[in-house]
């Protein structure tokens, strides 16, 4: 009868080992050994289940540990107005970039420009940074003394300005070099001025821009660059260049 009792109770034990393992959704265990009614359960019998038993409870927990070790977490980070979420890392941090678009440069050459007053102009040289020789126009001739180059300028549709730069050489402290983004309305998009005498050519550039978005279905777009007549080869617009992003 104690046998008996003994063999109930081990059953007992086994069963409840089972249940436990499987209602963590663990991996199949077995096989194992089964015991009859009346039957003697031999001790090696009874370690080989416990044993299978353990082998797969270990198993199952080296899985979790893999499992917890790179699962993905919540994503917890945030992009700001004008980026998006580009990687989301294990942690729930993410990884950003713009969504303005790529970057773009339109330059023009003061050589294409046109004096608005009718005056002479020339082509000019001017020194640039690292030794470099640099060519523009400048005011030859009255009749006035002060003139502007009109260059046209040609960017893509719906792009958005982001910056607008200058290049002149201003060899005189009597006038200021400065060069102006327009649309054909006359509104006035960026404008900069060269600040101080140089033998140098020098470039003044803003990020400060009035209506940035280009519509070319109502509107062309050009750019002033001034010039000055007493001031002479003294004074020589080279370049503007204009950054902007694509949608």
């Amino acid at each position: 009868m104690a046998k008996i009792e003994k063999r109930t109770a081990l059953g007992l034990v086994v069963s409840g080992i089972l249940l436990a393992v499987g209602a963590a959704n663990a991996a199949p265990v077995g096989p194992l050994k089964t015991f009859s009614a009346g039957q003697p359960a031999k001790a090696a019998d009874v370690n080989g289940n416990f044993t299978t038993i353990v082998n797969t409870v270990n198993a199952n927990d080296a899985r979790l540990t893999t499992v917890e070790t790179n699962k993905q977490n919540v994503v917890s980070g945030a992009c700001t107005t004008g980026n998006a979420i580009r990687a989301i890392a294990p942690d729930g941090s993410v990884t950003c970039q713009n969504t303005g678009g790529a970057v773009g440069f339109f330059s023009v050459s003061a050589l294409a420009g046109v004096a608005t007053a009718g005056t002479q102009t020339n082509l000019g040289f001017a020194n640039g940074p690292g030794g470099t020789l640099l060519l523009g126009r400048f005011q030859s001739a009255p009749p006035s003394s002060n003139d502007l180059l009109f260059v046209p300028v040609t960017l893509p549709h719906g792009v958005t300005v982001t910056a607008f730069s200058f290049t002149c050489l201003q060899n005189t402290a009597s006038t200021s070099c400065s060069g102006t983004l327009f649309r054909d309305d006359f509104s006035q998009l960026a404008t900069v001025s060269i600040s101080g005498q140089s033998s140098t050519a020098q470039t003044a550039s803003t990020t400060a821009i009035t209506t940035p978005v280009v519509d070319n279905q109502n509107f062309s777009y050009f750019v002033f660059m001034s010039i000055n007549s007493t001031a002479g080869s003294a004074l020589v617009p080279i370049r503007a260049t204009v950054t902007y992003t694509t949608p």
